[in-house]
């Protein structure tokens, strides 16, 4: 079974052109896999958030994950509860490692292989190829079922689709002719999900300081 960063990461493998490479656009799936980590733990009862979206570790057992029990126990060397925005953002600042977990975690479980190649004949670089692309495929339809056709939902699923969306990766998802009608209802479905909310908060915070940077220059 594929956990929430796993199927985030899947959902960012290029299709086409860069077929194999990450979507990095913007750093902004850094963050997006920092929050499906946070997700992750919250559903599986480790963490939980209060109304101020204060975060605080519950005295839960490690799971299987290492990645998810590195960052758990981060999370718990915090002297004091932290906002979800502050944990995506101090989570994200690594996410090039965890990007790294997780396609291995990938490779292990069967779904990706790695081959390596060069941009421009010069820098080498990764590529994941999908030894079995049903899967991301399948991550695709449910979103897709969920979203155009009004099948019954859970919480992953919302949870997954309030990353996309804030991340800008529902073009990975919906064609451009749904993407209208397919986003007024991905809106509809996640305006009460935290940690998607707290992703945009991160990534507008970012974006104001870099044009207060360059503004300065």
């Amino acid at each position: 079974m594929l956990n929430l960063m796993e199927e985030l990461f899947l959902l960012a493998l290029h299709e086409k052109g860069e077929k194999g490479r990450v979507n990095f656009t913007g750093g902004d799936l850094r963050y997006g896999l920092a929050g499906a980590a946070l997700t992750e733990l919250s559903l599986q009862s480790k963490i939980q958030w209060d109304d101020h979206r204060l975060v605080r570790v519950l005295d839960k057992p490690p799971g299987p994950d290492p990645i998810l029990n590195d960052i758990l126990a981060e999370l718990a060397k915090a002297r004091k509860p932290k906002k979800l925005a502050y944990w995506i953002s101090r989570l994200g600042e690594n996410g090039k490692h965890h990007q790294k977990q997780i396609a291995a975690n990938l490779v292990t479980k069967g779904f990706l292989q790695v081959e390596a190649g060069r941009y421009l004949w010069v820098i080498p670089y990764q590529v994941y190829t999908q030894s079995n692309a049903s899967a991301k495929y399948q991550v695709k339809d449910r979103l897709r079922a969920i979203v155009l056709a009004g099948e019954k939902h859970d919480e992953y699923a919302v949870a997954l689709l309030s990353l996309v969306q804030a991340i800008n990766m529902l073009d990975h998802v919906f064609t451009v002719d749904e993407f209208k009608a397919a986003r007024k209802q991905v809106q509809a479905l996640v305006q009460d999900e935290a940690v998607g909310a707290a992703v945009a908060q991160v990534l507008q915070e970012n974006a104001a300081a870099a044009a207060a940077v360059a503004a300065a220059a």
